[in-house]
């Protein structure tokens, strides 16, 4: 056969991979219940023998694709500018719109993992580690633009009620069918942060 005629060999598909990113699709649309070997067979197209070839168990997978989420979150990272501590807080709301928007499937996915890591130990603490690569992020946010936050108790707190209010942020817009009320009210929010004269202003502990 003449050469133009070939076809060109495609590489064989990363079935791992594949079965990682339908799992956390099933989590996203269907919850836990959903998670099968025989939904994710069918999903990925593949027998039950290649599914517990890559892993032990079905409880595996969601250790797994948990962590698969968190890169994928890791994509979004608000631009390190120089800003106001309103400002900082609104680009983060709109950052976390922005991924319900685009990547409903994955903020679905990860509350599942909120919920199951209740009772599961090891999903808590993967939960853990991933948020870590968040909190770094936002410490970086709160570090450069809220010049009243001068010790590492005070980036802790603000980190903390900022990661607080993103998670209940991301839950309301994804369960609710009009969006605007819900980022007037993170606006409003953003306009009540504390300023840098009441951060100096806080009583000692």
């Amino acid at each position: 056969m003449p050469d133009s005629k070939r076809k060109e060999k495609v590489p064989p598909r990363d079935t791992r991979a594949a079965i990682i990113e339908a799992a956390v699709s099933i989590l996203g649309h269907e919850g836990p219940a959903g998670l099968t070997a025989s939904a994710l067979t069918r999903a990925v197209g593949i027998s039950k023998a290649t599914l517990f070839h890559h892993f032990r168990t079905i409880d595996e997978i969601p250790l797994v694709a948990l962590e698969h989420l968190a890169l994928q979150l890791q994509a979004f990272s608000p631009v390190q500018k120089k800003r106001s501590s309103r400002r900082t807080i609104e680009t983060l709301g709109d950052g976390a719109r922005i991924l319900v928007e685009q990547h409903r499937d994955f903020i679905s996915a990860y509350f599942v993992f909120f919920g199951k890591a209740l009772f599961d130990k090891r999903l808590r603490q993967s939960l853990a580690n991933c948020g870590a690569q968040s909190r770094a992020i936002i410490a970086q946010l709160v570090r450069k633009n809220m010049k009243g936050v001068k010790t590492d108790r005070d980036v802790d707190d603000v980190v903390n009620v900022i990661m607080i209010m993103l998670d209940g942020l991301a839950l309301h817009l994804l369960l609710a069918d009009e969006k605007r009320p819900i980022m007037r009210a993170w606006s409003r929010f953003a306009r009540s942060f504390p300023t840098k004269r009441a951060l100096r202003k806080r009583p000692a502990r």
